[in-house]
């Protein structure tokens, strides 16, 4: 009878002459493959059981606490964003989206130039504008002129060239003149109108639109009174090219 798995063969007992015998157990049991059991059966159940519990304490207090680095977990920036301003944070309300440029107060004369009157020699250029500029209940009229040359009559007899001084300036009701643009423009035109009070209550006034060859600009004219006003930039942009008229 061949010996079973894990036990080894009978021996004689010392002194016993019956031949009697007794098993011994060896200090270990032998695998289906006839191997002894790896020591890792006993170690992989407490291994996997510090994974896990490692693995919940780090979705309790977040990858970051637990790693010390910044991961962009799903909801972490808002709940840091709450109450948390350590790494990771969720910008503040002000700064999650870029702010629009602030306008800013600009000085619209050149001192280069002359300052002139419509109907001055070499300023034939000429266009007006009457309106409230301040809301006084008083007219206002606004003058817009180019030095430029006459050669027919009629809006097209103009000889326009390369570029012009271009300037604006508002007669009040007691002959008073204040200026408010007095530039060069170059391949471009100046236009001018008034800033509807009805539609923006809070922008009254004149709005200045400069059209070069290069750059596009906005004005608006808080104007307040005689000698007393301000030119807003509220707009201005380089350009590369502008539709032209198809023959």
């Amino acid at each position: 009878m061949s010996p079973d798995k894990g036990t080894a063969a009978a021996a004689p007992r010392p002194g016993d002459g019956k031949g009697d015998t007794v098993r011994v157990r060896r200090r270990y049991t032998l695998s289906s493959y006839g191997r002894p059991p790896s020591p890792w059966r006993r170690v992989l159940p407490w291994l996997f059981a510090l994974i896990g519990w490692a693995a919940a304490v780090a979705l309790a207090l977040g990858y970051d606490a637990l790693l010390g680095i910044d991961l962009p977990l799903p909801g972490r920036e808002v709940r840091l964003a709450d109450g948390g301003d350590g790494p990771g944070a969720a910008p503040a309300a002000d700064d999650e989206l870029p702010s629009e440029p602030s306008e800013r107060v600009v000085n619209l004369i050149d001192p280069a130039y002359p300052l002139a009157r419509a109907g001055d020699p070499g300023w034939d250029y000429h266009r007006m504008l009457t309106t409230d500029l301040n809301g006084d209940g008083r007219l206002e009229i606004v003058h817009l002129i180019a030095r430029v040359d006459r050669y027919a009559p009629g809006p097209n007899g103009f000889a326009w060239d390369d570029g012009h001084v271009w300037q604006v300036y508002v007669e009040d009701g007691d002959g008073e003149v204040t200026y408010l643009f007095s530039r060069w423009v170059q391949l471009g035109e100046l236009r001018v109108a008034s800033i509807d009070p009805f539609v923006e209550p809070e922008s009254r006034g004149l709005a200045i639109v400069a059209l070069e060859g290069a750059r596009v600009a906005l004005y608006r004219v808080d104007y307040r009174g005689t000698g007393d006003f301000d030119v807003v930039e509220v707009a201005g942009v380089p350009i590369l090219a502008e539709a032209i008229q198809v023959p």
